[in-house]
Parts: structure tokens; C-alpha cells; sequence
């Protein structure tokens, strides 16, 4: 066992080629111990033949290349040299396992003039006969082989155009849209300082003529549940469009003037996010009429206002058809100053007539007007009838919600206040 080697190791026996004699395997050396050339190498003459050099082979010389040619290897295909499965026909010269696309690097260039090799410059020396690429040779002298660049992106289709009858319902957002995302809310100043003119709600405007928009229906003598919208039934207090803005641009605030009350209308808008709606101008008008007039605009006033303001008082009090009745406190409010011009007649742009009342034109201020209020039909008195009683029966629930609310709180309280323990003396 120890005598003899692992069969791992067993180096079979390889004939190599014949070798030469050798001549001089070192340098002559002079009498200063010193070669010739100062180098210690055998000069051309006396130095040994390689022991690989094939027989046959010319003698190295000190000018012979680096490399001697060398033949290609065989296959294990066929006695004769052919091409690779897979790898097709070969270039002229080139190793038989390089690439068809692995150009020499030293290849053939552009012809030179007369008499001069077929070379890329004058100052290269030509590949010697013989030598082809190898199979790690990279095409042209440059980078290896990469791989094919990926395709450029394919253009996305057209989308389908529109056709015209459908772009004015889903190519435009209405400018009276509801909710806060559309459109800037301004305020008054900002509104004077971009000189912008804004618009009002159609909603909000007196009613047309021939029913080209909606409108808004409603006596100011009563709260904003009579308010009725004009597509609506009868029977039905106005919803669609409450929240929807009162102006375009969106304001945060804005003014009424009428030549029908004395003192202006302020309206400012409940959420400064979504500007000055159509409920908040509503909204602000019941207010303002449901108010006291004072003492001084009684005075002010005309002989012959006082008279509208008189009979006023009285019928809007009484057992009349479309008037609240005695539900009104015994004082003067400021509708009683309409006199039989209750309705709500819309707000319009009047810039005229607010340089006359306020003495210059000023942003965001509109004019309020006001109708004369007609009779009211037997179905007309019914529907309001039935809101009112429904506007009583929903105030009178919330009013013994709230009183039974309050007695349990209390009778919660005098619970607690009667456990606790008294003071020891």
C-alpha cells in the first residue's frame, strides 16, 4: 500500500516530440564572468531547440514569433477537420471552434497600394499563415459577443376618438358642480383684485319665461322647508341643489341689495371649502326677514311705507290664506316691510343700480328681488298645508326629544347628588 500510488494519481505515460540535440544550453561566458550580451541567455546560435517544436519545424531564431503556428485539434466526429454541430460554416483561416461571428482580430483590412499586403495599416505586421481566431477570440478586437437589445416598446393604440354628440356630456365638468374639489373659492378682495365677474347660479335667478331652467319657488314669509324647486312635485321641500355654489367663481361671501328691505343681506358661506352654496343664500334671506326692525328704520321711513308697513303687520298675522297667522310675534319684522311683495323674485347682476346704492361697484354684490304674491289655489293650499304640518310634527319630536333628554340628565344628577355620603362632624 505505501509503495504504490493512488490510481487518482497514475499519470499515464505521453510521447512527447522528438527533441534535438542540444548544443549549448548556456551562454558563453567571457573571462569577466559575464555573457557576451550581459544578459546570461543562449545567443541564437548556440541555444537549444524547444522540446516541443514539432519535427520538421525550422530552428528558433531570435526573430522567430512568440508562438509558432500551431494546427487546429481534432474532433471526435471524424478524422478530418469539419465544422462543429450548431456552429455552420467557418471563415477562411479562423480556428474551427470560433463563432461564426468572431471576426479575427488581426483580420484583413482595407486594401493598401501596390505591391503592399492586404493589412489594416502600413505600420501593422501581418497575422502570420496559418493563424486563425480562437474560440475566446471577441468579434473585431472589441467586447465579447452581447446579446440581441431588447426591441423598443411598442406604441400604445390610439384611443378611440369621441364622437361629438358625446363630448359635451363627458369632456366638461359643471361649473356648478357640488362638492369642494371644483374650482377656487375666492374671497371679495381677491375677486376685486383679478377683476373677475362672477356668474350666479341659474337657481338663484329670477325665473324664465318660457321654463328654460329650474327655479326656486318660495314665500318668504315662512321657513326655508316651504322653499320648493320648480321640477319638483308639489308636495316635495327643495333638496336638489342646496349644496350646489352660488356663484362661479366660488366666493366665500357675498352681499344682497333690494330696494324692497333697508339694509343689505350679508351671506357667508357655512364651509369656506366649497364657497357660498344655494342653501347658504337661502338660508341667510329667512334670517335676515325673520329679524327685528328697529326702532330708527321705522322712523326713517316714509308716511307711505308706514302704511304698507301697517297693513302688513295685521294681514301677515290673521287667519288669511298663505300668511303664517299668529305663530308671528306681536313686533315688526323686516318682511312685514315687503307689504304683498313676499315671493322670492331671484338675484340678478345689477351694476348700475348697486353704483347708485352704494356708490361705487363693488365685488360680489347682487341684487335681491321680490314678486308680488298671488293667490294661492285649493292645491296649492293643501301641499302647503301638509308641509307645515309636517315641518310641526318634526319640530314638536325634536322638542320632546330634547325635554327627555334634559329630565333624565336631571333626574341622573339628583341620583348621584343623593348617594354621596355627608359630611362627618
Amino acid at each position: 500500500m505505501m509503495g504504490s500510488a493512488p490510481g487518482s494519481y497514475y499519470i499515464p505515460p505521453t510521447a512527447l516530440p522528438p527533441q534535438g540535440a542540444p548544443t549549448s544550453p548556456h551562454a558563453p561566458v567571457n573571462s569577466g564572468g559575464f555573457s557576451a550580451d550581459w544578459t546570461g541567455f543562449p545567443t541564437s546560435a548556440s541555444a537549444a531547440t524547444s522540446p516541443y517544436m514539432q519535427a520538421g519545424s525550422p530552428p528558433q531564431s531570435a526573430h522567430s514569433p512568440a508562438y509558432p503556428p500551431q494546427s487546429a485539434p481534432g474532433t471526435g466526429y471524424n478524422a478530418f477537420q469539419q465544422p462543429l454541430p450548431g456552429y455552420g460554416g467557418q471563415t477562411p483561416g479562423m480556428h474551427p471552434g470560433v463563432h461564426p461571428t468572431m471576426w479575427p482580430m488581426m483580420g484583413m483590412g482595407m486594401g493598401m497600394g501596390m505591391g503592399m499586403p492586404m493589412m489594416q495599416t502600413p505600420f501593422m505586421n501581418m497575422m502570420p499563415p496559418g493563424w486563425g481566431g480562437t474560440p475566446y477570440m471577441p468579434p473585431g478586437g472589441g467586447l465579447p459577443p452581447q446579446g440581441a437589445p431588447a426591441p423598443p416598446p411598442a406604441a400604445a393604440p390610439a384611443q378611440p376618438r369621441m364622437p361629438p354628440m358625446y363630448a359635451e356630456q363627458f369632456d366638461k365638468i359643471d361649473k356648478f358642480a357640488e362638492g369642494p374639489h371644483y374650482g377656487p373659492v375666492l374671497t371679495p378682495l381677491m375677486v376685486k383684485k383679478v377683476r373677475a365677474r362672477p356668474e350666479l347660479n341659474p337657481l338663484l335667478v329670477s325665473p324664465p319665461e318660457e321654463g328654460e331652467h329650474d327655479y326656486i319657488k318660495w314665500n318668504m314669509l315662512f321657513p326655508t322647508a316651504q322653499c320648493q324647486r320648480s321640477s319638483d312635485p308639489a308636495h316635495r321641500s327643495w333638496s336638489n341643489g342646496r349644496h350646489a355654489p352660488a356663484t362661479w367663481p366660488r366666493v366665500t361671501s357675498l352681499r344682497l341689495v333690494s330696494r324692497a328691505v333697508p339694509t343689505p343681506i350679508e351671506v357667508s358661506a357655512a364651509n369656506t371649502e366649497a364657497g357660498v352654496t344655494c342653501g347658504d343664500v337661502i338660508e341667510a334671506i329667512c334670517t335676515y326677514m325673520n329679524g327685528r326692525l328697529t326702532q330708527q328704520q321705522f322712523n326713517v321711513a316714509s308716511d307711505a311705507q308706514k302704511r304698507v308697513l301697517s297693513e302688513a303687520y295685521y294681514h301677515n298675522r290673521s287667519t288669511a290664506q298663505g300668511v303664517p297667522g299668529g305663530r308671528l310675534p306681536q313686533t315688526l319684522l323686516r318682511f312685514d316691510w315687503l307689504g304683498q311683495d313676499t315671493m322670492y323674485g331671484g338675484c340678478e347682476t345689477n351694476e348700475q343700480f348697486v353704483r347708485e346704492l352704494c356708490g361705487g361697484l363693488l365685488p360680489c354684490v347682487f341684487e335681491l328681488k321680490t314678486m308680488r304674491r298671488y293667490p294661492m289655489t285649493e292645491q296649492e293650499i293643501q301641499d302647503q298645508a301638509r308641509r307645515e304640518a309636517e315641518a310641526d310634527s318634526r319640530h314638536s319630536r325634536s322638542r320632546r326629544r330634547s325635554r327627555a333628554t334634559s329630565r333624565a340628565t336631571s333626574v341622573a344628577a339628583s341620583r348621584v347628588s343623593s348617594e354621596q355620603p355627608g359630611d362627618e362632624d
